[in-house]
């Protein structure tokens, strides 16, 4: 049997919808789309929390000096330092004004009685004696020349005089003259035994940098003061002379008046001599 075609018919209605099929498999991946435009800029978020300390960075190079700055204000006084050792002993400073004499000191205590002492020299000549009946005229007598009595002494220290006591009598036990024999080695006193006119010197040595002040008694009365001084580095001497008037028994010395200190003694060689007028 044959059929003859006739012409296209009308598009017809859709048919039912019909059931969904099995999933196909999974297609290939597409190529990459192209870079998008870079989108507006957000606004700053909020700060996030602070971080931790950083490892210490390497030390950096020096930098400029910088300007001198303003003083500050003085700062408070502080704590007295510890005291440093004692120093040696300075050198001997510059020779002093001669100081102003002092007054004479009190007379010491008389020291413990000593044993009995040896057997000593002629002792001093007694005060003249009452004046005597009238005798008869005698011869005539020769003429003599020469027939005046000589009365002198001169004597020193054979060893330092350490006893410096204000008042006490230096005693110059070695005597080189004792013409008349008044003056004692062992008092340091000469007696007057003729009165007239009178001259007395005395020498006193001291040591480097002391002084020594002595003067020249008469029945406890000054008469005639030396002032003697040492030089910075060497031993010195001073000297003085007095002219007196003496009655039979008056008693002349040298005294201590005042020393520096310990080491102003009298040195071995000071002197002390004296003798009449004629």
């Amino acid at each position: 049997m044959s059929y003859k075609s006739g012409q296209k018919g009308e598009k017809g209605d859709h048919g039912a919808e019909g059931p969904k099929g099995s999933d196909g498999g999974s297609g290939f991946n597409g190529d990459d789309g192209h870079d998008g435009l870079d989108g507006a800029k957000g606004e700053v978020g909020p700060a996030g929390p602070k971080g931790g300390i950083g490892q210490k960075g390497a030390k950096g190079e020096l930098g400029l000096t910088g300007d001198v700055g303003t003083p500050g204000p003085k700062g408070d006084s502080g704590m007295r330092g510890i005291n440093g050792p004692k120093g040696g002993p300075g050198a001997p400073g510059p020779k002093g004004q001669k100081g102003i004499t002092g007054s004479i000191g009190w007379t010491g205590a008389a020291g413990i009685k000593g044993s009995k002492g040896d057997k000593g020299n002629i002792g001093y000549r007694g005060q003249k004696g009452e004046t005597g009946f009238t005798g008869q005229k005698g011869e005539p007598g020769q003429s003599m020349s020469g027939t005046k009595r000589k009365i002198a002494f001169s004597a020193e220290l054979d060893s330092h005089f350490t006893t410096l006591r204000a008042g006490t009598v230096v005693v110059f036990q070695h005597q080189t003259l004792n013409a008349g024999n008044y003056y004692s080695p062992f008092q340091g006193i000469f007696q007057c035994g003729v009165s007239g006119f009178y001259i007395f010197t005395w020498t006193m040595a001291v040591n480097s940098g002391h002084g020594l002040t002595t003067l020249l008694d008469v029945n406890g009365s000054p008469r005639g003061y030396l002032y003697s001084v040492g030089q910075p580095y060497n031993w010195n001497s001073g000297s003085n002379s007095v002219m007196v008037d003496l009655n039979v028994g008056d008693r002349v010395s040298v005294k201590i008046v005042y020393s520096t200190d310990i080491g102003a003694y009298p040195l071995s060689g000071s002197s002390f001599f004296g003798f009449l007028l004629d």
